[in-house]
């Protein structure tokens, strides 16, 4: 049994839950469906929790989860690549 899960029940604790394990097991193309949605969905508060389920078999909280990391990655990615360009020039 993993340590995420209750002995006695056998539910998941997402606190304990590792979101880089999360992360690893999405892969490329289906991050960028998520991010599709979750901007197609944004204008109206979000994408519908039945929307998450039909599509991807997923629940909300493991969506939001997945978008949230992938948008992270995103933004360091960006980052690094303004620190390269900055780091490059000579002042």
């Amino acid at each position: 049994m993993f340590n995420s899960q209750s002995r006695e029940t056998g539910a998941i604790d997402r606190k304990k839950v590792s979101h880089a394990s999360f992360d690893a097991e999405l892969s490329t193309s289906r991050v960028a469906e998520y991010l599709d949605l979750a901007r197609q969905w944004k204008p109206f508060g979000g994408v519908p929790e039945e929307e998450i389920f039909v599509r991807f078999g997923v629940s909300k909280t493991d969506f939001d989860d997945a978008v949230i990391a992938a948008d992270r990655m995103a933004a360091q990615a960006a980052d690094r690549k303004i620190s390269a360009r900055i780091g490059g020039r000579q002042y």
